[in-house]
C-alpha cells in the first residue's frame, strides 16, 4: 500500500505529455502573449508612477 503511494506521488511530479490539440496550442499561445502584454503594460504604469510621484515632491 505504502509503496502504491509512493509511484503515485512520483508520477504526479512527473512531467506530462502536451496537448497535441492545434485549438489547446493556440490557446496557450494567446495566453502567454497576453502575460507578455500585460507585463510591459504594468512596468510601464510603475515608471509613470514613480515619475509623477517625484514631480509632485519637487512641486510641494
Amino acid at each position: 500500500m505504502e509503496k502504491r503511494g509512493i509511484e503515485n506521488l512520483i508520477s504526479g511530479f512527473q512531467i506530462k505529455p502536451q496537448s497535441k490539440d492545434p485549438d489547446h496550442q493556440d490557446l496557450i499561445k494567446q495566453l502567454y502573449e497576453q502575460i507578455g502584454q500585460l507585463t510591459v503594460e504594468r512596468d510601464w504604469l510603475k515608471k509613470i508612477y514613480i515619475v509623477w510621484t517625484w514631480q509632485l515632491e519637487k512641486i510641494w
